[in-house]
């Protein structure tokens, strides 16, 4: 019998072996190693921060000591330490690097906004890479179709603007109409925080010809501003999907931050391809700061997970309001550019303000009060049908799913290891997990109450259709699906 177990060690610390004898396991082998347990199961968060962080440490320091470089901190050392805190802030914020990396090249070290454009585009192929492996890795919540159109119409804007737009733009004019957008930027935010309460969605509903091209339009515009400034893409994405389509915001951030590394990696391409590559400033920066901002803009993010949305709003209005206070105390202005200041913020607000009001305009046409009205399912069907928004207090709340989700997770344990799932079984607990997963995500509560990241949406159409879809689909409630003591399925 010692012999026996002694045998079985090597692979009981490989495999969920079960206990018991004479029973079989429905899970194939992989899904049997701990491996897949641990890492592609759970997807625990610290291998989605620290593995890219690893990968870049892994390849960066045996180049910098085999070529012995080290010599670029001598008169950088500045520069890497403000990398630094600048990636730590945009992590906080879920933006990319170049939003704060170009205003503190520009303004605080005096460098050329163009070495400061290259920059940022070098930085974001390679940190925001690690981030959007994070959101996949992670099963985050991402608009398919506006990372679809917006990053075609991205490419275009960006080839467009380097070509014939970002050549013509004199270094003050670029400095100041960057941070008269973020003035814009704040406006949105500040609106988007005004409109909390309002219905939100996980996906744009029923993307048709004429949203494509929004995002696609959107996308040009965007990929304009990374042509110019390193950066803007996943400014402009954000704010369309979050006051335009109604997306929610713990959605509408992680596509930008998608996008935009979509975005940087066209741009570098571009350049080492028709346009001669990097200024070598810019590339000896970059070098210099690559393992600080890989470092910088994770530890942000998960700074984030343990503060409140008004952190974040308040962060943004002061980057925005200092960054513009500065610019206008230290830089020579002429009268022409204080119009074209004053121009683009009267602009830009006004744009997100008509945004916010299309919105809600879009959302009394398509919804009139349902939750679905598709004329592909059955009106009376009480998951998908049409679904008036009086009948949410018949949904079954978080704690249920997560309370009957763990007693069925409870039975493999209690028999002495033995599965009794069948392949149906396990892969409708699969779908509620992964529904529950995207349900906390969005911070979404049936009963209006509020996350801790955002306050609830409680008029979320997909939210409300993926929790009845998660509760039925994984037995999870009763017949009467009326919020009573979730009821396993035995």
């Amino acid at each position: 019998m010692v012999l026996h177990k002694l045998l079985q060690l090597p692979f009981r610390i490989c495999y969920d072996l079960p206990k018991g004898r004479g029973t079989t396991k429905k899970k194939s082998w992989w899904q049997r190693t701990r491996f897949y347990s641990h890492f592609v199961h759970k997807r625990p968060w610290y291998i989605a921060t620290l593995l890219p962080l690893l990968l870049v440490w892994a390849v960066w320091f045996p180049c910098i000591g085999g070529l012995n470089q080290w010599h670029l901190y001598t008169d950088r050392y500045f520069l890497v330490v403000a990398m630094l805190f600048a990636s730590l802030v945009a992590g906080f914020l879920s933006q990319g690097t170049g939003g704060l990396s170009f205003p503190v090249m520009t303004l605080l070290f005096a460098i050329a906004p163009l070495v400061a454009r290259d920059f940022a585009l070098l930085t974001q192929a390679v940190v925001l890479s690690g981030a959007s492996f994070a959101i996949i890795y992670q099963n985050i919540p991402l608009e398919t179709n506006a990372i679809l159109f917006s990053s075609v119409g991205g490419a275009f804007g960006l080839v467009f603007a380097l070509q014939w737009i970002a050549p013509l733009v004199h270094d003050t004019e670029a400095i100041m109409n960057f941070v008269s957008l973020w003035i814009g930027f704040g406006a949105a935010v500040f609106w988007l925080r005004r409109e909390c309460d309002k219905e939100t969605h996980l996906e744009i509903p029923n993307c048709s010809n004429w949203k494509a091209f929004v995002l696609m339009v959107t996308g040009f515009c965007g990929g304009m501003l990374t042509a110019m400034f390193g950066t803007g893409l996943d400014l402009s994405v954000f704010s369309c999907l979050a006051l335009f389509f109604r997306i929610h915001v713990n959605t509408a951030a992680p596509t930008g931050v998608v996008i935009q590394m979509i975005n940087s990696l066209v741009a570098v391409a571009f350049k080492l391809l028709f346009m001669g590559g990097f200024q070598q400033a810019a590339v000896l920066d970059w070098v210099a700061s690559l393992p600080f901002v890989s470092l910088g803009a994770p530890l942000g993010t998960v700074c984030l997970s343990f503060v409140n949305r008004t952190w974040v709003s308040g962060v943004i209005y002061l980057v925005a309001l200092a960054q513009f206070v500065y610019a206008i105390s230290t830089l020579t202005i002429n009268t022409d550019i204080i119009f074209f200041v004053v121009v683009i913020i009267v602009t830009t607000t006004g744009l997100f303000l008509l945004l916010a009001k299309l919105g809600e305009k879009l959302v009394d046409v398509e919804n009139k009060g349902y939750i679905f009205d598709s004329d592909d399912e059955d009106e009376n069907d009480d998951v998908y049908g049409a679904t008036p928004m009086s009948s949410y207090e018949s949904l079954p709340s978080m704690e249920e799913l997560r309370a009957g989700k763990k007693k069925m997770e409870r039975r493999e344990i209690s028999s002495d290891g033995v599965d009794y799932y069948d392949d149906d079984e396990e892969e409708l607990l699969q779908d509620a997990d992964r529904d529950i997963g995207r349900l906390e995500s969005s911070g979404w509560s049936p009963y209006g109450r509020k996350s801790s990241l955002y306050p609830s949406t409680k008029n979320s159409n997909a939210a409300a259709a993926a929790a009845a879809a998660a509760a039925e689909s994984a037995h999870l409630l009763g017949p009467t699906g009326t919020g009573n003591s979730p009821q396993p399925y035995l």
